[in-house]
């Protein structure tokens, strides 16, 4: 293994687009930095941005996830998802499907 250098160069930022078997296209967004001991760059960071669906040439952002250190207090998103509907913990409980799927959707939409 080469000894590591501190005359790396700058870090850069670059889209990187990488095509699925199924046609879309996802878009990452790198931090790059080149590595002169090994003459090529490094990839200190990658953060994907969306992806092309297959058909189109507009980019639409991916679902976002929770990232390390972030928590989700799913109780309290629940509660205040039956709250906005006017329902009470015991009314979660005998919900018809109608209701299920409004509560469900303020819940998903809170995570």
């Amino acid at each position: 293994m080469a000894a590591p250098t501190d005359n790396l160069g700058p870090i850069r930022t670059i889209h990187v687009h990488r095509k699925r078997p199924n046609g879309d296209v996802y878009v990452y967004e790198q931090d790059i930095r080149y590595d002169p001991d090994r003459h090529f760059n490094r990839t200190i960071q990658s953060r994907l941005l969306g992806k092309i669906p297959a058909g189109s040439d507009e980019m639409v952002p991916t679902r976002t996830r929770n990232r390390a250190g972030k928590t989700v207090d799913l109780l309290a998103a629940l509660e205040t998802a039956a709250g906005e509907l006017g329902l009470s913990w015991n009314d979660l409980r005998h919900l018809s499907d109608q209701k299920a799927r409004e509560v469900a959707a303020l819940f998903l939409a809170r995570i």
